[in-house]
């Protein structure tokens, strides 16, 4: 029996020390990987997006230009990514309908909660060549060397959440436009609007046209969104004052990054 107890106990140190050589192995192997010397590269893109909405007034449109600033780093000997980083500055795009009201295309995916800092550029609007990938240097070379662009329409699964205020006043009354499900229960279903609210919050005829995103080099569009809510000047969290997500309700959920970035 103690014969017994000892192999096994021989047994598990050896694969214990089998572990940790595998262990150590994989790390040197990701070391080399992804050790220098490197390619380095921090580049500054921007790109605009447009908001259409058919009105019985006509077509209204707003639109907003961010500036993403992309850091990408790569070692030169395997060509493996080795760090990098992105961050915006921008706001939410902005449709003033008149006296029907205010649609805001915030800067937060609708149906995946993705952020449209990035993502909605990166993997919808303009991908990367198929020898490169978005987060290394040549990718972030691609994007900064692509301005202008024609527009290009988002599909349903890069739009942006879209909300309008009952009193622009108070946050506490920010509510959805627009609500998303899959066709079906498959995996791979495509997404269709389930709850469109535009003709009920805004009146017969009104209905979303198109979202679209282009490459561009005009100008960061700044104060447009706090023309119409002028207390997101004083928000720091989220838009209902507080710091801590505690509900559902939207005006919990939503956070001055939703409207404005990289101040």
């Amino acid at each position: 029996m103690q014969k017994i107890l000892r192999y096994k106990k021989t047994l598990l140190i050896f694969l214990a020390v089998l572990a940790g050589l595998a262990a150590v192995a994989y790390a040197l192997y990701y070391i080399f990987l992804t050790s220098g010397p490197y390619d380095r590269v921090e580049v500054r893109w921007r790109y605009k997006m447009t908001v259409a909405i058919y009105t019985p007034e006509g077509i209204k449109m707003g639109s907003a230009v961010r500036e993403v600033r992309h850091s990408a780093a790569a070692s030169l000997r395997t060509g493996k990514w080795a760090g990098g980083s992105h961050d915006v500055k921008g706001e939410a795009v902005v449709v003033d309908l008149g006296q029907r009201g205010v649609v805001f295309a915030l800067l937060t995916g609708g149906p995946f909660g993705a952020d449209h800092w990035w993502h909605v550029v990166t993997t919808q609007a303009f991908p990367p060549p198929a020898d490169t990938g978005a987060g290394l240097p040549d990718g972030a070379r691609y994007y900064a060397a692509l301005a202008p662009t024609a527009p290009v329409e988002l599909p349903l699964g890069a739009y942006p959440a879209f909300v309008y205020f009952r009193d622009a006043k108070d946050p506490k009354t920010v509510e959805p436009l627009l609500s998303f499900k899959k066709q079906s229960d498959t995996y791979n279903a495509p997404l269709v609007i389930g709850q469109n609210r535009f003709a009920e919050v805004f009146g017969e005829g009104v209905a979303l046209k198109s979202v679209t995103v282009e490459m561009t080099k005009e100008p960061v569009t700044s104060g447009v969104v706090e023309e119409h809510l002028k207390w997101l000047t004083n928000i720091i969290d989220n838009i209902d004052g507080t710091s801590v997500t505690t509900s559902n309700e939207l005006y919990n959920v939503l956070h001055k990054g939703h409207f404005k970035v990289g101040e």
